[in-house]
């Protein structure tokens, strides 16, 4: 007798064969995007971080003084820039919309939430051999991610005026 064809076993298996390979290709896209994604959230939230880090380095170390040492609240540091113009840092941080500013204006970028922020003026110990410093810590996440593909950086720095 002669057969054409396949029988239902036959054309089962091979669509159970492929089902799975569907599957497990579309699990690996998808760990792989998701992956790449939290790469790169993360990428700007610490480039973001360190950028805010930076201008607070280059303008606390070149301030001709700071206001109070220790301040009183450490989310704002009062300080007079190397013109002799009273200037200052705050943060407000939240995990809505948190965020770092230089004066009036923002540092930090709207993608990127401040979640806890600590510019803490630290006084001289030891006579003049441990002059003052400032004490910055700052953890941020990015405002578009959640779950799986958001990540947290912190940083933190201590900056040592140059006038002291």
């Amino acid at each position: 007798m002669n057969k054409n064809g396949f029988s239902l076993l036959e054309v089962l298996v091979v669509l159970a064969v492929f089902s799975l390979l569907a599957i497990v290709s579309t699990t690996v896209i998808l760990l792989s995007v998701r992956g790449t994604k939290k790469s790169d959230t993360s990428s700007r939230v610490r480039q973001n971080v360190d950028h805010a880090v930076s201008i607070i380095e280059r303008q606390v170390r070149n301030a001709t003084s700071i206001s109070s040492c220790p301040n009183n609240d450490p989310n704002i540091l009062d300080y007079f820039d190397q013109d002799g113009n009273p200037t200052s840092f705050t943060c407000f941080a939240n995990p809505v919309d948190g965020y770092i500013a230089s004066g009036s204006a923002k540092i930090t970028a709207d993608e990127v939430i401040v979640e806890s922020c600590i510019i803490r003026c630290v006084p001289a110990t030891g006579g003049s051999s441990s002059p003052p410093y400032v004490d910055v810590l700052i953890s941020a996440r990015d405002k578009s991610t959640t779950g799986v593909e958001s990540s947290v950086f912190s940083a933190q720095t201590q900056i040592y005026l140059r006038t002291y």
